[in-house]
Parts: C-alpha cells; structure tokens; sequence
C-alpha cells in the first residue's frame, strides 16, 4: 500500500480526527508526523539509501518512525537527515509513507523494484496514457491495454501475442487509435 501526506487527516464524514498525523491511518504506516511543511513549489532534496539524489515539493513531513523503516531521507535545508519516505510490514504486506511530493523518477525506481520482488509483469517502454493490465483465471492470463489519450499511441510488444478481439497475431508495435483497447493472450 502506498499512503501520502496527508492522508487519514479525515474520518468518512470529512471530520477531521483528533490524532497525531497520519492519523487514522497510523497503525498500519508505523510513522508518527511530528511536523509538517507545505512548501508548495520549493524544491528540496531527498536522498535514498543508495546515495541517489531526488527532487520534492509541494509538502515536507518529518516523520519519527515507531515501527517502520526510512527508505529515504531529505538532503537540504533543516530537514536534513529526517525520513521522508518509510516503510512498514503490515498484515502480509508493506505500507510506504511518503512524506512529501517525489519526482517521477523516484516512483519508477521503487515501482520497478517493487515489482521485481513481487514477481509483477513490468512493460517497458509503455507510453503515457496507456494501461496495461494483467488478468489471470481459469481460462488463462490476459493482458489488457488501453489507450486513455486522445491521441494514436505505438504500444512496444516484447513478445508475440495472439489478440482476443480479432484472432489475429500481434508483435513488434502496436498501434492503439484514441480510447481503443486490445486484449492479447499471454
């Protein structure tokens, strides 16, 4: 699970709740916020346990773990060396707390490593505004792609595939025309 700042501030009624932030959410994200700052276009640095370098905005928490786990920490300013991002076992799963805005970079890193420990499909090369997805059942794995652009976008295939729409073969680069969608056999 991935929880933001800010998140659990509010109860289902929008009532904000009475805890020390994440509030609701605390039990499951094992960071206590013992400090925030909406520092809305600044740009601050945060920088992970292997020394890579990341850029943040739009809201700095200072987190005290109680039971999770810093992946990252910010680099800068009077946050330095503070948590940005944790990590806590929860149920038979992790929750990742970030503590502020990461740049996209930092996403596809932890995304991609996240996927390769789960044992995940990864689709490289896949456009902006196009999702795939993969469905397993009785009857086999299927991977949905759909193209939520407005604009004709070229799909990389790794592999051939047989399409489930028309029966036809597919490999190579696949054309998705605006909203289209195609289903290919895995």
């Amino acid at each position: 699970m991935l929880i933001t700042n800010r998140s659990g501030v509010k109860n289902i009624n929008n009532i904000a709740v009475m805890q020390p932030l994440p509030g609701l959410l605390s039990y499951c994200t094992g960071v206590e916020v013992l400090e925030y700052d909406p520092i809305g276009a600044e740009i601050h640095t945060v920088v992970d346990a292997e020394g890579n370098k990341y850029e943040c905005t739009q809201w700095c928490d200072i987190l005290r773990p109680v039971v999770a786990r810093p992946i990252a920490w910010y680099g800068d300013d009077f946050y330095s060396g503070s948590p940005a991002v944790t990590v806590n076992a929860f149920g038979k799963g992790q929750v990742y707390y970030f503590g502020t805005h990461m740049e996209e970079r930092f996403w596809s890193v932890l995304l991609e490593s996240l996927a390769k420990e789960k044992g995940l499909l990864q689709f490289k090369g896949l456009p902006d505004g196009v999702q795939a997805s993969v469905r397993s059942g009785d009857h086999g794995s299927f991977l949905f792609l759909l193209n939520l652009c407005r604009e004709t976008v070229t799909v990389p295939l790794p592999q051939e595939y047989s399409s489930l729409l028309d029966n036809s073969i597919r490999s190579g680069e696949l054309l998705l025309e605006p909203y289209d969608v195609e289903i290919l056999e895995m």
